[in-house]
């Protein structure tokens, strides 16, 4: 199927003229006798009457009956090109994004519909879970993007976003002697509630910062919970203490007190992508507006930090 052979002919039908096509197309009368010529040979019939007083030509019967048909693949052919073009300038497409669940509900959904203000015509599904799962998606192609903290591995690219707060969160009715940051001395004396294996990576972190490692001997651990929910409930009737980040906590409406970290701790969200596999252009656009959106509101590190009080 040549393309610019059935222009060619269509064209020819709608001037009734060689010579005209070959203006219009921007071809030599010769090239246009040419292609007539060899598709007539190839569809064994005449596809123009030529005239022996005029120029003009007119379509033949059988050129009559193909026209619909070349228009369509014409038609059908510019809406691939519009297509692709739309594609190639990220106006269409499909993108998948796999987030935890305190960044995908503050941070990711809000940017989503942001986005789709200015690009209508893409659509977006969102993934959620804990950080492993939004690795293996990612790493799986199941989602072209994904948006994780602290992990880092190597078959990733990271494009960092931004830090929140760790902050110790405590019922209601406990008080510290500081008013707004609590101190290693005065955690030791607590007993402090931890999230089941990669949720609470960050929290052991923070146990490690400011040594109150479980081996200390000092202090009681409770191993109970996999969702910041839980934790919080449990905080709330006094059950004991945790490390959340203040992201964790910014639509949370449980009944509890925040202090800062005597030693001030921070959690660092990215985006990553797989190094191996070029995004789509729809994926890509999308990568580079979340990265203008925070360095626009970034400090000298290009990150920004929230606390939460």
């Amino acid at each position: 199927m040549n393309l610019s052979n059935y222009e060619i002919i269509t064209k020819i039908a709608e001037l009734r003229s060689f010579s005209r096509c070959a203006q219009e197309l921007h071809l030599t009368p010769s090239a246009i006798s040419h292609t007539v010529r060899k598709m007539e040979q190839e569809y064994g019939f005449p596809l123009f009457l030529r005239s022996n007083t005029s120029s003009e030509v007119l379509p033949s019967r059988e050129c009559e009956a193909l026209l619909p048909k070349l228009y369509a693949v014409l038609h059908a052919q510019s809406g691939l090109d519009d297509r692709i073009f739309n594609l190639q300038k990220r106006e269409a497409g499909h993108i998948t994004l796999a987030s935890f669940n305190s960044f995908c509900i503050n941070e990711l959904v809000p940017l989503v519909a942001i986005y789709r203000q200015d690009h209508p015509d893409v659509t977006i599904s969102i993934m959620q879970g804990g950080y492993r799962d939004v690795s293996e998606w990612v790493s799986s192609f199941k989602a072209d993007l994904g948006f994780i903290a602290t992990i880092q591995e190597k078959q990733f690219a990271y494009t960092p976003l931004m830090y929140d707060e760790m902050l110790c969160v405590t019922s209601e009715n406990l008080h510290f002697s500081h008013d707004t940051f609590v101190t290693r001395e005065e955690l030791l004396q607590q007993t402090i509630i931890m999230q089941h294996n990669e949720y609470g990576v960050e929290s052991r972190r923070v146990l490690e910062n400011m040594q109150l490692a479980e081996s200390s001997g000092n202090s009681r651990f409770e191993n109970m919970a996999y969702e910041d929910d839980a934790i919080l409930a449990m905080i709330e009737i006094g059950m004991g203490v945790s490390f959340l980040p203040s992201l964790s906590l910014k639509r949370e409406h449980f009944h509890v007190r925040t202090y800062s970290l005597e030693k001030k701790d921070f959690r660092l969200s990215n985006m990553i992508r797989m190094n191996t596999m070029p995004l789509s252009p729809a994926a890509e656009e999308f990568a580079r507006f979340v990265t203008r959106h925070y360095a626009s509101m970034a400090d000298g590190n290009r990150l920004m930090e929230y606390s939460f009080r």
